[in-house]
């Protein structure tokens, strides 16, 4: 086990002692960040959190989150970690536990200037502490424009310069039953040519959700050996037979069945031919003006202009 800080030198992750290490670790996801696709609830976080108030009421609200942070995460799932020889942790985090939206004289209004300056905080709380392995600044980030996102990873000079003494983090998802032996390996190879051309200190993070993904996360896992990869995994989940998937079970099914997540849905033909002819027409309204000159498009957006010879009452053409 390495000791003291953690560096990148050359290739290489290494502690104070010059000799390298390989991390293995567990993430906790819905822990500190609440994640749909791990506890049930339907849409964000603070979507969940606001309705869950107002069910219970304050008083046995912040009993029940009190709790779930108590039970979430104890020194026997750290023992658990340590047996399976795993050396790091993954902990998620929700900003909302360290800001309040409300608090402007705190906070900055610009979502991008809010995350530099968290990060800022907790840089300053936890510098110096050799138990802290290193931060990841942005989960799966989106950003169906690339403005927002491209504008963030511009702040740390780019995404594709890579900063001193920093890694990248692959969230390797291969599909199950699908890849085995050398064609998984190869495309453990694609998708890690990014890292591998800007970063050879990569990392790995891969999740094996149902009991088949086991033959597929033993390949995976020897991969990683193999290359002497740094990777992360999800290692437990609920009982079937608990009181919290019995609770939820039928509502995960009907969200399910009705594909009312944005994120791991599930195949609904019933859906699908209700909401398919609706998206299309999306796209249909935007072919009017496929082709028009510069002219013409001024002239379509010259009819909302307020023009003597044109008095009318402005309103929605429906």
């Amino acid at each position: 086990m390495a000791t003291g800080i953690l560096k990148v030198q050359g290739d290489k992750v290494v502690g104070s002692d010059r000799q390298p290490v390989i991390l293995r670790g567990a993430g906790l996801g819905g822990w500190l960040n609440m994640e749909n696709l791990i506890t049930g609830y339907l849409a964000h976080e603070y979507q969940h959190r606001a309705y869950t108030l107002k069910v219970l009421g304050p008083d046995h609200y912040q009993y029940f989150f009190d709790k779930w942070g108590e039970y979430f995460f104890t020194e026997a799932d750290a023992k658990l970690f340590s047996g399976l020889g795993l050396n790091y942790i993954r902990i998620p985090i929700y900003y909302r536990h360290f800001e309040d939206d409300m608090n402007t004289r705190v906070l900055k209004e610009n979502h991008p200037d809010r995350a530099f300056w968290l990060w800022e905080q907790i840089v300053v709380r936890y510098k110096g502490k050799p138990w802290v392995a290193g931060y990841n600044l942005l989960n799966e980030p989106c950003d169906s424009q690339h403005i927002h996102l491209l504008a963030f990873y511009g702040r740390w000079n780019g995404f594709d310069k890579v900063l001193p003494n920093s890694v990248y983090s692959l969230h390797y998802y291969a599909g199950m039953g699908f890849l085995t032996g050398e064609s998984l390996e190869r495309q453990s190879h694609r998708k890690a040519e990014f890292m591998k051309s800007h970063d050879p200190s990569k990392a790995e993070d891969t999740e094996a959700i149902h009991q088949k993904g086991y033959n597929l996360l033993g390949e995976q896992l020897r991969i990683y050996n193999k290359y002497q990869i740094h990777y992360l995994q999800g290692m437990l989940h609920t009982s079937p037979e608990s009181k919290w998937n019995r609770t939820v079970q039928s509502f995960v099914e009907k969200k399910q069945r009705l594909r009312l997540d944005t994120w791991v849905t599930h195949p609904s033909p019933e859906v699908n031919a209700v909401l398919q002819p609706r998206l299309e027409w999306i796209d249909k309204f935007a072919e009017l003006f496929r082709g028009m000159t510069e002219k013409e498009l001024e002239e379509l957006d010259f009819c909302f202009h307020f023009d003597k010879d044109h008095v009318r009452l402005r309103g929605h053409i429906s």
